[in-house]
């Protein structure tokens, strides 16, 4: 199994000792040319990805062989470069690290593999001092944090650096001096040979599984690819940081919960050349298919539940995501241009900033407020890129629309529209639950559903619940839509908050004709799921378990009398990752409404093993019935080609679309706009 950790036995890490210090020597490796030979591998596509694989592991070995054969430890990789740790060394078990670590790269300038070959260095910065280290605990793995001056003056010196150089600090330099020869320059002094070898004692570092995952994510352990390339979405973080251990086990503690919520991988917490960072990754060794809005979501918390000051460069694209290093010492992290933009990217942002470009800038456009920040020119990179700051979330109003006719579906669409259409002339609640993965066309065949029915019938209402897919917190779905019914924002006072919420229900209010006492007792618990508490109101003084249970009533009734006054039509999204708070909020409308002139769409994917989620409705006493939507067949492939491409059809285009897309209909759409946006058809 890899060692994905520091050496735990010489930091004196222990259940009861989880920060320290030791003396020690640190030597910071840069390798040059690592970006290019992945930028190039990356255009091979998968087979690329296995040569990167096969390269790394001939690049690191011998690296990561000289630090622990000398007694040394790697403390962490930051993309290209790593930090190797020598316990009580003077310099000397460093340095000549150092020196077997430059041969390396005299004797092998350059790396051929295949038909491929890339030029390589390295640049080699050595101090000497106290250095600092502290394991951040929180509700997920621990993460080791390494500080200290020592660190600082590893990475100034290596700063200095051209190829091959090895830097040395002047307190190292007075020690080893008269171990080996050394040119002394304005801007340092460099090491050229040694003349004493020390006589070190290598280092096992192993551990199994159990210790491993109380540091590292299983996702990690268990992954058994070395590395590919994937679509990831780069958060480069630094902040400012006192050096007490106290605050910043406090602060990278807040930071690793809130990431880790967010579904992102924290490839690690540096203390480098760029000051405190810390690289997120949203996509790996994870994916889901928001992994840019989690992120950006993320980084709103934290500024806003924070007052620890940071600045942050976000970036989407393609990356190798993998192990970097060998068995004996490796870490998972993302390699690339994007990962490395992101740094660039996050170091010209000014503090309590999020700036964002390219892609990430493009997608994030359509749902949160962009600032300007002009064009910017970024190192490895011929032109401008124009970049953005990110303000806030956009309020989400309006209805949702869509460049091309629906396609197939027609049947679907009117026993859908029949189904409401009874529920409104008899008052008999009716659940039609819609299933299918996503991109099968579930929101598209609704809107179809709603845009008829209210054609058919003006008065009806037709309301929208959305999942928090994300953090599936309690009741998030009752949260999120009491919050855009009585018009609450984040970028409001709580002052105008309230009155927009009192506005709202005085307009439901006037409407009432029976049940208006009742309507009012729902008022303190409907006023906080919308993150309102009514100072004074019985909800403030019940206990958790009795607020709680007349939260639930009090959905139900609201939703009840509501009823009373139009007929309704309401939208379950994402139904299948309902919380279970959530769930019982439903159960109990549904109950509630079981004789109104109601009509309920579920929209839901089926589970891993293709059976249907549970909503548990037989209380209900409703009329429930089911569509499970398929994938276009190939013979639906035409006419969807036709209506995006305005009739520009053929029996091979036809057939390719169909095989790269498997009859996902968004996969469809998507695949034929990119075609066509760049002149392939």
């Amino acid at each position: 199994m890899r060692n994905l950790l520091p050496d735990l036995k010489l930091l004196e890490y222990s259940e009861d000792k989880k920060s320290g210090e030791i003396n020690a020597a640190v030597l910071f490796v840069d390798i040059s040319g690592f970006t290019s030979m992945t930028r190039k591998l990356m255009e091979q596509g998968k087979e690329g990805a296995e040569i990167l694989s096969e390269m790394m592991n001939r690049l690191f070995s011998p690296l990561i062989d000289s630090v622990y054969d000398h007694g040394g430890f790697i403390t962490n990789f930051a993309g290209d470069a790593f930090t190797a740790v020598f316990k009580n060394d003077n310099g000397l078990s460093a340095a000549a690290v150092a020196l077997e670590m430059i041969e390396f790269f005299k004797l092998n300038p350059v790396f051929e593999y295949s038909r491929f070959s890339f030029s390589l260095s390295a640049k080699t910065g050595i101090s000497k001092g106290v250095l600092k280290w502290i394991s951040v605990p929180n509700n997920g793995p621990e993460h080791f944090f390494f500080y200290g001056k020592a660190i600082d003056e590893a990475a100034e010196a290596e700063h200095v650096c051209k190829a091959n150089d090895i830097s040395v600090t002047s307190e190292v330099f007075d020690i080893i001096k008269s171990y080996g020869d050394f040119e002394v320059k304005e801007c340092g002094v460099f090491l050229l040979s040694l003349n004493l070898k020390p006589d070190d004692t290598p280092l096992v570092s192993e551990y199994d599984y159990e210790i491993l995952s109380r540091f590292i994510p299983r996702s990690v352990l268990d992954h058994n690819i070395t590395g590919e390339f994937r679509e990831v979405v780069s958060v480069f973080m630094s902040y400012e940081i006192a050096e007490e251990a106290d605050n910043i086990e406090n602060t990278l503690s807040f930071f690793a919960s809130e990431i880790q919520r967010y579904g992102g991988y924290i490839s690690g917490f540096d203390f480098g050349d760029k000051g405190a960072t810390v690289l997120a990754l949203f996509g790996a060794p994870v994916s889901y298919e928001d992994n840019l809005e989690r992120a950006l979501n993320c980084l709103m918390k934290m500024r806003k539940n924070t007052p620890v000051r940071f600045r942050s460069g976000v970036t989407e694209g393609t990356v190798y995501a993998g192990f970097t290093g060998t068995e004996r010492r490796a870490a998972y992290t993302a390699l690339g241009d994007n990962v490395n933009l992101s740094a660039r990217l996050m170091m010209v942002a000014p503090m309590d900033s999020d700036w964002i470009l390219g892609k990430a800038a493009e997608k994030a456009g359509k749902e949160y407020e962009l600032a300007e920040k002009g064009k910017h020119r970024f190192k490895g990179i011929d032109e401008e890129i124009d970049v953005f700051s990110v303000l806030n979330r956009h309020e989400k109003e309006g209805k949702v629309s869509f460049k091309t006719a629906m396609t197939g579906r027609q049947k679907e669409l009117n026993e859908a529209v029949s189904i409401i259409q009874r529920s409104f002339d008899d008052s008999k609640l009716r659940v039609h639950a819609i299933y299918g993965e996503a991109g099968i066309g579930k929101s598209r065949l609704v809107y179809e559903i709603t845009k008829k029915i209210s054609q058919q019938c003006q008065k009806c209402q037709i309301l929208h619940f959305s999942t928090d897919t994300i953090l599936r917190q309690s009741m998030n779905i009752f949260n999120g839509f009491f919050q855009k019914f009585f018009k609450q924002s984040d970028t409001l006072s709580e002052n105008e908050n309230r009155d927009n919420f009192e506005r709202v229900w005085d307009s439901i209010s006037v409407e009432i004709s029976s049940g208006k006492e009742e309507f009012e007792t729902t008022k303190p618990y409907i006023s906080a799921l919308a993150g309102l508490v009514i100072k004074g109101s019985v909800y403030e003084i019940l206990d958790a378990k009795s607020r709680y249970e007349n939260t639930l009533f009090a959905i139900g009734d609201f939703f009840e009398i509501l009823s009373g006054i139009f007929p309704m039509v309401l939208i379950f999204d994402d139904l299948h990752a309902i919380d279970k708070d959530s769930l019982e909020g439903f159960r109990t409308m549904m109950k509630k409404l079981n004789s109104s002139a109601v009509a309920v769409l579920i929209l839901s994917r089926l589970k891993d093993d293709g059976t249907k989620p549970d909503f548990s409705l037989a209380e209900a006493d409703c009329e429930l019935s089911e569509l499970i939507m398929d994938r276009l067949s190939a013979t639906d492939i035409p006419v969807f080609v036709e209506n995006v491409l305005e009739g520009r059809s053929s029996p091979e285009l036809n057939e390719f679309v169909y095989k790269r897309s498997a009859g996902n209909p968004f996969f469809v759409e998507q695949l034929l706009f990119y075609m066509k946006e760049n002149d392939y058809i």
